[in-house]
């Protein structure tokens, strides 16, 4: 009896395994078909900006902050950050929430969906701060969601945990990985 429980566990957590991926998979492939189609013979590079800060207010609250290299504005809406982006969260208080850095992002104003991509950094400022390193990153403003289908390492006060397929809120205040290994008492914690 009990040998049929554990078996029926085993295979709901495989079960609940394969539908998170199949989710996320479906997720990432929407949003890289926005950035990585072929562009349309009308659409060109309407905007080039070099040192580019950038202050955006976001429902009139919070507000991102955006240094980069270069800026491209497209015509279809698309804005790629070009050679290093740092992005940094202000709360309505102003108080600083989380830091991103990459190698570059793409935003699509109209789908309101940012890709960040390379060497992915986050640290975040809350209660219980942490680092995120990945290679790639979506972040969904309309569903104020996080994901991707790639590695990723968390840094926390006494923990450090890697795994694959994060999805979660988009101030990673909540996630769910897969398949996560985590070492607790981490010494090489660094804030």
């Amino acid at each position: 009896m009990m040998h049929k429980k554990l078996l029926l566990f085993y295979l709901l957590i495989l079960l609940l395994n394969s539908t998170f991926l199949s989710e996320n998979e479906d997720l990432e492939n929407k949003c890289f078909d926005i950035f990585l189609k072929k562009r349309d013979e009308n659409d060109y590079d309407f905007v080039k900006i070099k040192n580019a800060h950038i202050c955006v207010n976001i429902d009139l609250y919070d507000q991102l902050k955006i240094k980069s290299d270069e800026v491209i504005y497209e015509q279809s809406g698309i804005l790629r950050f070009e050679n290093d982006v740092q992005i940094e969260y202000f709360d309505k208080t102003n108080n600083k929430i989380a830091t991103l850095s990459a190698n570059k992002a793409f935003f699509s104003i109209s789908k309101k969906i940012l890709l960040v991509k390379g060497y992915v950094e986050i640290k975040t400022y809350d209660n219980d701060p942490k680092i995120v390193n990945t290679d790639i990153l979506f972040f969904d403003q309309t569903g104020k969601i996080c994901f991707n289908n790639s590695f990723l390492n968390i840094f926390a006060k006494n923990i450090f945990a890697n795994g694959k397929n994060i999805y979660g809120k988009d101030d990673l205040s909540y996630y769910n990985i897969k398949n996560p290994k985590i070492v607790y008492n981490n010494a090489d914690y660094k804030k």
